[in-house]
């Protein structure tokens, strides 16, 4: 009868190809009985099993690189040695894990993991086979190659067309290659704006010198309007020569006006013009990841101001969309004044005014 025995493994590695980092071998023993009284023959379970994981690596990922704000995606990881219970590791941290062959698995990467700009060290785990983690590869959090930023979006249903307003965007690409463009719609308290019918951020392609002409309806769905949304918009591409203007405008056309758009913000500005009579409308909006202080002065045309100045905080990609009446309340101002803007972070400003009923114009 033998009572115990010693197995030692040998491995023949292919020439060239010996990596025992990510070599693992799990050996399970039961009890060996031949001819014993009494004894029942070994369980499947009990008898000896090898488990060998030859080669875990990483060949390639799929993205390598991803836009900063992009939002959630899927990452295919390509390589070898990968079984049904591999994990994706992002930074050493599992993420949501489907396998799908022994050469390749999915991972679901929040939109948290690319806010910001940088990069993610990537690697897989082989939990059922001792732990064997891969080599890793960089995933790169890159900065959009391209940012717009549209300070005014508001759209409003009504009974008639002069009581309803829209925002219209054009987009040109003038490169030589598609670009690919995420817009988000951005209410005053800094949150996406979402609801029926509503699809938000919105991704469009663009093909090589195409231009293109969307209605806020087009770009996020028949159920934006009926939210009567007031905020910003911000569009983020791959391809940095994009060019962008908006224009506002009522259903029959008797208001319009708009501006080309940038990614130019400023920390200090003028709104020049008010229509006395008629409204003026401002509208700031905060592209920044904080707040943004920013107060309002009210001056005369000839430096003096009129009055307090009015402070207000913008959230994180918040905005501020007053007329300047609820601004300066109790102040009537006149024609020949303009207003002092300072703000704490950058931020991008737009001026809607007319005469009240008639056409419009914006700064």
């Amino acid at each position: 009868m033998i009572e115990s025995f010693t197995i030692v493994p040998q491995f023949v590695f292919v020439a060239g190809r010996c990596d025992t980092d990510t070599l693992t071998t799990s050996i399970t023993l039961g009890p060996a009985v031949a001819q014993a009284s009494g004894c029942a023959a070994p369980a499947d379970a009990a008898r000896p099993r090898f488990l060998e994981s030859i080669e875990l690596q990483i060949t390639s990922l799929s993205p390598a690189t991803v836009v900063a704000g992009s939002g959630a995606f899927t990452l295919t990881v390509n390589g070898t040695g990968f079984t049904p219970g591999s994990k994706v590791l992002w930074n050493g941290a599992e993420r949501p894990t489907r396998f799908v062959s022994a050469t390749q698995l999915t991972g679901a990467i929040p939109a948290s993991d690319v806010a910001v700009a940088g990069s993610a060290v990537i690697s897989v785990s082989n939990p059922s086979l001792g732990g064997a983690v891969s080599n890793t590869r960089t995933l790169v959090i890159t900065v959009p190659a391209l940012t717009l930023l549209y300070p005014r979006l508001v759209s409003k249903s009504g009974p008639q067309p002069d009581a309803t307003e829209y925002t219209g965007i054009a987009l040109a690409n003038t490169s030589g290659r598609t670009a690919t463009l995420k817009l988000t719609a951005f209410d005053r308290t800094g949150a996406v704006i979402s609801g029926v019918g509503v699809t938000n951020p919105a991704t469009l392609t663009m093909p090589a010198g195409r231009q293109r002409p969307l209605l806020d309806t087009e770009l996020f769905g028949s159920g934006f309007q009926a939210l009567n949304p007031i905020g910003w918009l911000k569009l983020e591409g791959d391809v940095a020569q994009v060019a962008g203007f908006f224009l506002s405008f009522n259903g029959s056309l008797t208001r319009l006006d708009g501006a080309d758009v940038s990614s130019d913000t400023a920390t200090s500005l003028v709104f020049p013009e008010l229509a006395q009579p008629g409204f003026t409308q401002l509208h700031v909006a905060n592209p920044s990841a904080g707040s943004a202080a920013v107060t309002f002065e009210l001056v005369s045309s000839d430096g003096t101001p009129r009055g307090s100045a009015v402070a207000r905080n913008l959230d994180p990609n918040g905005a501020l969309a007053e007329a300047v009446s609820e601004l300066f309340p109790g102040v009537a101002a006149e024609a020949s004044d303009y207003v002092r803007v300072t703000s704490s972070r950058g931020v991008a400003a737009f001026e809607y005014f007319g005469p009240a009923g008639c056409d419009v114009a914006g700064l």
